[in-house]
């Protein structure tokens, strides 16, 4: 509460009354205590109000979010940042490039429970809301964080679209939404995120575990931390564009990493072919009999839904499951 001071010139009169008047000296202490009292008026009585506090400003709504605040002020009762809450927050990953991206995060309010990164079909006509809420409030049913990330070129995020699927920069899209994961209040274990493609998505789910492998083959020789690759892998209508930059047979040890190649029958091809070549590796192959191309095999196929959600969870939450790329 601020107290307003204003100066008045006395008459004869009023100077008596104020020597008489206890109560009135010491509000002209009181005026006389704020700082320099602005007034060019000889020594005088004093009036005392008091100015009504400015109404808090209403936190901005983000526009990505529409219904949350992009930013709330600390009060005693928001929760500290390390608190891991049930929530859905939009956050926004930066990648090693500089490049912000934006995504939406639904944790389980578990710190320690495994994660999925969704990777949307081509930007920038594509993007995040590709995955239907349903299939994110499965995977969250069995215990599983959702990341949905919207890669560089799509809405809300900073690049250039051709770039998250075309060269050597899509896959810091994937590392950056990783990244954010293993900070944040709820992080999973490292080896425990998971990722899903979608379409064009796949190529970008392909490039951050090549060069996650990669780094894994060389990261203990020269001492430092290694890049876990992701511990299980969903491609959703994969096909020769998935093998872009990377291909299927260039690691070993992608063999023992558990993938879902998930199509409909019109667009099976590609996906039968890689588990024909590789028939002693830990993956699986689901036809649908639906049509749908990547996500939107989603809506048309409940029982895809299930299988992914199946898949997800048993190779994320099983007891002692071991590190992607470790011999079983």
């Amino acid at each position: 509460m601020l107290v307003e001071c204003r100066c008045v010139e006395l008459g004869p009169g009023s100077r008596r009354a104020l020597a008489r008047a206890s109560r009135r000296v010491a509000l002209l202490v009181a005026c006389l205590a704020c700082a320099g009292l602005a007034c060019d008026a000889p020594l005088g009585e004093v009036e005392v109000g008091y100015a009504a506090p400015a109404p808090a400003s209403a936190p901005q709504l983000d526009p990505v979010a529409r219904d949350e605040p992009s930013a709330v002020t600390a009060s005693p009762e928001t929760p500290p940042r390390t608190t891991c809450l049930k929530k859905h927050e939009v956050v926004r990953p930066s990648t090693d490039d500089g490049v912000e991206l934006v995504a939406d995060l639904y944790t389980t309010g578990t710190t320690g429970a495994p994660a999925v990164i969704l990777l949307h079909m081509i930007p920038p006509q594509n993007d995040r809301a590709n995955y239907p809420a349903g299939f994110i409030e499965a995977l969250r049913a069995r215990g599983l964080t959702v990341l949905n990330l919207n890669r560089r070129g799509a809405a809300g995020s900073g690049g250039v679209a051709k770039e998250a699927y075309k060269g050597d920069k899509g896959w810091l899209d994937v590392k950056a939404a990783r990244d954010l994961l293993l900070a944040h209040p709820c992080a999973p274990p490292r080896h425990r995120v998971a990722l899903v493609g979608a379409s064009n998505g796949t190529t970008s789910a392909l490039d951050f575990t090549s060069h996650a492998l990669s780094d894994a083959a060389t990261a203990s020789e020269a001492g430092r931390e290694v890049t876990p690759p992701p511990a299980s892998l969903v491609f959703l209508s994969g096909g020769r564009y998935t093998e872009a930059q990377h291909k299927l047979d260039e690691h070993a040890a992608l063999t023992r990493t558990p993938i879902l190649f998930a199509a409909p029958k019109e667009e099976i091809a590609w996906s039968r072919g890689a588990t024909r070549r590789n028939k002693r590796a830990r993956w699986t192959l689901y036809t649908s009999p639906r049509q749908g191309h990547g996500t939107a095999l989603l809506r048309s196929d409940p029982r895809c839904v299930s299988k992914i959600v199946e898949h997800l969870a048993r190779t994320l939450l099983r007891e002692g499951a071991s590190e992607p790329g470790a011999t079983p």
